[in-house]
């Protein structure tokens, strides 16, 4: 969730959205090239006082600002998304708020943070793998992904690779495991069904196009 407009200081707790303020260019944690942070969206992970910040920006780089370069983030001014998981957002609350916004809305957009090295190395793997990534036609699926807890051989491969535990993509996976077990109340509770099971992630590839999306 967002924050009321207000000043940094020492009682802000980590987990909390803010607006980078400072005009001078800032060299990301890792990097060699420094850039353009003023007016960016970012979660703050920990809240050094005097000492100053380190913070994630929305586009995924680590930034250690001094209290005065930032200041907590309003509700309006998070565009685009009801809700933003980032390495200090607390996954109890965001389930907890996503059955109201779904009932609300019929719809919640989560922007998921993820550092900028992790996302390249995600995306390098899905594209070494892209022919596992198509989207079987619906007859197929459940005979493709296993059911229950039994899974198909294809997907015991994936999680057997090396290049795709070490870019992140398992940890997604997990993450997204985690979330949707914490929901399950939730949603009994405010819709009346039950979560029972869901295909894997490291099986889709959102935004395919050509015979993909046909036979979908």
């Amino acid at each position: 969730s967002a924050c009321v407009e207000m000043q940094m200081d020492a009682n802000v707790a980590p987990g909390s959205l803010v607006l980078l303020t400072t005009k001078d260019k800032l060299t990301p944690i890792g990097e060699d090239e420094a850039f353009d942070f003023n007016g960016a969206q970012a979660q703050l992970v920990e809240n050094g006082g005097d000492l100053g910040l380190l913070v994630l920006s929305f586009s995924g780089y680590f930034l250690q600002v001094p209290a005065t370069a930032c200041r907590l983030l309003s509700a309006e001014e998070l565009h685009g998304y009801d809700l933003v998981l980032g390495p200090k957002s607390s996954a109890e609350g965001l389930a907890q708020q996503m059955p109201d916004l779904l009932l609300e809305k019929g719809y919640v957009t989560t922007h998921v943070m993820l550092p900028a090295r992790t996302r390249a190395g995600i995306l390098a793997t899905v594209k070494q793998l892209d022919e596992y990534f198509g989207r079987l036609p619906f007859e197929f699926e459940l005979g493709y992904l296993g059911r229950g807890d039994s899974r198909s051989d294809r997907v015991a491969m994936l999680e057997s690779l090396e290049s795709a535990a070490a870019s992140g993509l398992l940890a997604q996976e997990q993450s997204v495991a985690e979330h949707l077990r914490l929901m399950k109340a939730g949603l009994l509770q405010t819709f009346g069904f039950r979560l029972s099971s869901r295909t894997t992630l490291l099986l889709r590839l959102s935004g395919a196009t050509g015979a993909d999306s046909e036979a979908a």
